[in-house]
């Protein structure tokens, strides 16, 4: 009949299966090691963004719009986008393959984003032929692993989030793309008014 393996039986087999454990041990505190490099901490920056584009970016056109106010009612035009069509627009903007790839450009950010291709000792890829990424390749990076724009429905504001493990570089990323979408979007604000004026301008002649 079996006997109950006792505290010694037990000290025998620890000290019989020494080498297994020292290994085991051993490996656990390698794969550790590693997860600790790999598995780097990633930081959030966010920000919420109310689409308003004032008087004040528009300069004289805004009075001149205020005069042609009375015509435009007549023609059936609109000077400006409603609350909803900007917000779509800036949403719009926010994700465009424009923005995201001129910031991308800008700030030389390739290498950063694909580090593990760069050879930063010689400044230059560590790849070749098709293995560099391109323009494209950043986007697709940037929208899926860095960047992400919702519209917040509780708010009606847009929420913009940048994901990356250092936190003053993704607090910095956020704030440039959002100055270059609002100057974007300024732009073509003000484009649009130019355009709806010079269309009032010539109707109001036609009336008076």
């Amino acid at each position: 009949m079996d006997r109950p393996i006792d505290f010694v039986d037990f000290l025998e087999l620890i000290w019989a299966g020494r080498i297994k454990i020292a290994i085991a041990v051993a490996a656990t505190c390698s794969l550790a090691v590693i997860a600790n490099f790999v598995m780097a901490p990633t930081y959030k920056a966010t920000e919420l963004i109310e689409i308003n584009v004032s008087s004040e970016h528009l300069g004289g056109l805004s009075r001149l719009a205020r005069s042609l106010g009375g015509v435009a009612s007549l023609a059936g035009a609109s000077l400006g986008l409603g609350s909803n069509d900007a917000r779509s627009v800036a949403l719009a903007t926010l994700k465009s393959r424009y923005i995201i790839e001129h910031f991308i450009g800008a700030h030389n950010l390739l290498p950063v984003l694909f580090a593990s291709r760069w050879d930063r000792k010689n400044n230059r890829w560590a790849v070749t032929g098709s293995k560099i990424p391109n323009d494209q390749d950043g986007y697709k990076f940037f929208r899926k692993k860095v960047f992400s724009v919702s519209d917040d429905g509780t708010t009606g504001l847009i929420r913009v989030l940048v994901k990356w493990k250092n936190p003053t570089e993704a607090a910095t990323w956020l704030k440039d793309i959002v100055t270059a979408a609002n100057v974007r979007l300024r732009d073509r604000q003000v484009a649009r008014y130019k355009a709806n004026i010079k269309y009032l301008s010539a109707t109001a002649r036609k009336v008076g």
